[in-house]
């Protein structure tokens, strides 16, 4: 399961209510979810308000392999 879709998970959201915050269409939330189009080539604005709302970092999106942060 990707990052986006975990921290999507853990925040109680679904798919067309994450695209309908962020501003973009269900179908391309899921594209970023299932690898389809990657998050990196995303809008800056995009990535950076997927993570306000899911409470991570942009990295954390962006960056699967980073290992979390603990707090």
């Amino acid at each position: 399961m990707s990052t986006l879709k975990k921290d999507r998970k853990r925040a109680g959201l679904t798919q067309p209510e994450l695209a309908d915050k962020v501003g973009i269409s269900p179908r391309t939330l899921q594209d970023y979810e299932q690898g389809r189009k990657p998050l990196e080539k995303a809008a800056a604005i995009t990535v950076l308000t997927m993570a306000r709302i899911l409470g991570c970092t942009v990295a954390d999106l962006i960056d699967p392999e980073k290992p979390a942060e603990t707090e």
